[in-house]
């Protein structure tokens, strides 16, 4: 489950749901953005990890600022390091997702 969001406060932007990634070992990826369901599939070179195009239901939502400033940030590549029970995705070496294992409502 997100807890952070670079140049956002991750409870104003997904009030009612947070976005969640899974990501299984054969490279696929499910998860919430905030409204709509997304799946995608990544690789991961070293410690760079590169999403592919996402795709997404269309949910009628009250707000697609959060969920557009998330799906953004996974259309580049990223750094990963998942440590303590977080999975963090840095660009430039600067933090810009993270998520913690949290039990999803």
């Amino acid at each position: 489950m997100l807890t952070y969001i670079a140049n956002g406060d991750v409870n104003k932007l997904f009030e009612t749901k947070k976005p969640t990634l899974n990501l299984t070992e054969d490279g696929n990826v499910v998860g919430q953005g905030g409204c709509n369901s997304i799946r995608t599939s990544y690789s991961l070179e070293g410690n760079t990890i590169k999403f592919n195009a996402i795709m997404s239901t269309k949910m009628a939502c009250p707000s697609l600022e959060g969920e557009g400033m998330f799906t953004s940030l996974l259309s580049t590549p990223l750094q990963i390091e998942a440590k303590d029970g977080k999975l963090s995705l840095f660009k430039d070496k600067v933090l810009v997702l993270e998520f913690g294992k949290e039990t999803i409502e």
